[in-house]
């Protein structure tokens, strides 16, 4: 087994890295046989120091920690005959890497039983409708079908009917075809909605006025009262095109967009507007003067909100102590996500606010005792003294359970009968006075142990 820092003790408990070894799980479920809660991977001495745990053997199964417990049988099932004699099965498993207590080891039982089930004849149930005809429209020829089941009124038995399950037909399709809609030619521009185009006017142009064009889903329109119905164009019913043969305004263009979506920690966001010295603009003469004043403005952006702020994790805080005071657990770290915290809707810190590492304490943790099954009733003795040969004194039989499997200081058996004595008579080599006079057991005590 290798660990994280040889010779390093932390807490009192030794650390294990992933180590080669088998695959440790906190919980073993006695009903599923299914191990849960998989931990790390140790050898399997240490991940069986907890009796409640479970591992992966080399085979890929899992196996119980704990002492051997059978499970519930299951219940019986269905009768292998119909209609005849057959039998009914019931299973149960032994959990445990050893054998289950008790003096019989069957896993499986079984008994017999007998069938009235028997199958009568099957019979086919009314034909189902008719499919749609394969042709669409026009009055194509196509195919249409129908189904129909064989059923048995005796569930278990066979559908064993006479004849075939489907059957095709010619079928016409008269109904008219659908006529999908076609566009009609653009109409001519419409006038532009603008006299000239507003700045910015250094160095091209600004946003233009728009114009329009029209068309319409005519040529033909799609039918409607077909089935299915005709298809609509696909496209924009209008159009928009830039005014850009007209000549540009005088003054200050409007002002244009913030240069940032968010106001940031680093920088301002600012809105600009341009004009141009062009209305009109100088002359090439040597003592033509330009325009007075900046061709350029700029305003703060207020009305954006923050940026988001996206979350950044801070230092991974001390391991906490180990989280079983028995066999194997683990330990914990956690950190915070506050170097920054998210703000204003900024995402959160990808990745666990906490981390594990396997911690073994070296000790084996308490196994509970349990009651063993019955001992066999021991034979029918008066006084210590065998009683033989059709005896008609009355005598004792005697059983026992043990509290078993108690280790590593846990909890004894709760208190609960250990013996049991019941009335007994030998039989031997009595001769029966009537085929209904029996012997029947008929009282038993009960006795604890203390």
């Amino acid at each position: 087994m290798r660990r994280l820092q040889s010779g390093v003790l932390l807490l009192g408990f030794f650390l294990l890295a992933q180590a080669e070894g088998q695959r440790c799980f906190s919980h073993f479920n006695l009903v599923s046989g299914a191990c849960e809660g998989e931990q790390y991977s140790v050898e399997e001495d240490d991940c069986c120091l907890n009796p409640h745990y479970g591992f992966i053997d080399n085979e890929g199964v899992c196996q119980y920690c704990g002492n051997p417990v059978w499970t519930a049988w299951s219940p019986w099932s269905k009768c292998s005959q119909l209609c005849d004699v057959g039998v009914v099965l019931r299973t149960r498993k032994c959990h445990g890497l050893s054998d289950c207590p008790g003096v019989l080891q069957d896993t499986v039982q079984m008994k017999p039983c007998n069938s009235t089930a028997c199958c009568p004849a099957a019979e086919w149930l009314a034909w189902g409708p008719w499919t749609p005809c394969s042709a669409s429209c026009g009055g194509a020829t196509g195919e249409r079908r129908r189904e129909r089941v064989c059923s048995h009124p005796t569930p278990g038995c066979e559908p064993t009917c006479v004849g075939p399950k489907d059957e095709t037909e010619l079928c016409l399709q008269m109904r008219p075809c659908p006529v999908h809609g076609g566009w009609t030619k653009w109409s001519s521009w419409t006038p532009c909605f603008a006299r000239c185009i507003p700045g910015p006017f250094s160095g091209g142009s600004g946003p233009f006025p728009t114009k329009r064009r029209y068309r319409s889903c005519t040529s033909p329109a799609p039918s409607k009262e077909t089935s299915p119905a005709g298809n609509d164009c696909q496209g924009p019913t209008e159009e928009a095109g830039n005014c850009s043969e007209l000549p540009n305004c005088p003054g200050w263009s409007a002002w244009g967009d913030c240069s940032a979506s968010c106001h940031s920690s680093r920088a301002s966001s600012v809105r600009t507007r341009l004009r141009s010295c062009s209305n009109p603009a100088p002359s090439a003469h040597p003592h033509a003067k330009q325009c007075p004043g900046a061709s350029r403005d700029e305003k703060k952006c207020d009305e954006i909100p923050n940026c988001p702020v996206d979350g950044v994790w801070g230092q991974w805080g001390p391991y906490s102590g180990c989280s079983v005071t028995c066999g194997v657990g683990f330990i914990r770290s956690t950190r915070s996500c506050d170097r920054p915290a998210p703000q204003h809707g900024g995402k959160p810190c990808d990745g666990n606010a906490s981390r594990t590492q396997e911690c073994n304490t070296r000790t084996h943790c308490p196994v509970d005792g349990v009651w063993s099954e019955w001992s066999v009733w021991s034979s029918c003795t008066e006084d210590g003294t065998a009683l033989k040969n059709c005896n008609d004194m009355e005598g004792t039989q005697r059983r026992r359970q043990y509290c078993v499997q108690r280790d590593f200081g846990g909890a004894p058996c709760s208190l609960a009968p250990v013996s049991e004595v019941r009335a007994c008579y030998d039989i031997t080599n009595c001769q029966c006075r009537s085929p209904t006079h029996t012997h029947t057991h008929t009282h038993t005590h009960t006795h604890t142990l203390h």
